[in-house]
């Protein structure tokens, strides 16, 4: 998924599939970040359980991979991402 405010969030894209992807993209960036933060996770699917959860190992554990849970997930993971982005910015004034 793209964000207005420049985050991209995907899921199961490997290798120099991610880098050919945001060359694609850079046409419709406006000043790039010099070097672009950068956050994975590991996400899996687990039929059977409750709710959708954070186990142990930091693993975001869903029901299933409905469209609506996979465009939630990556709406709070690109939040995570730019929030801590602007947290860096606010500790270095």
């Amino acid at each position: 998924m793209l964000f207005r405010y420049g985050v991209v969030t995907l899921f199961g894209v490997e290798g120099e599939s991610v880098p050919e992807f945001l060359r694609s993209i850079e046409s419709f960036v406006s000043e790039p970040f010099a070097v672009p933060e950068q956050e994975e996770t590991q996400l899996a699917i687990r039929a059977g359980i409750d709710q959708p959860t954070v186990d142990s190992t930091g693993t975001i554990v869903l029901l299933d991979n409905a469209i609506e849970r996979l465009q939630l997930t990556a709406d709070m993971l690109a939040k995570n991402l730019i929030l801590a982005h602007y947290e860096g910015c606010i500790r270095r004034l």
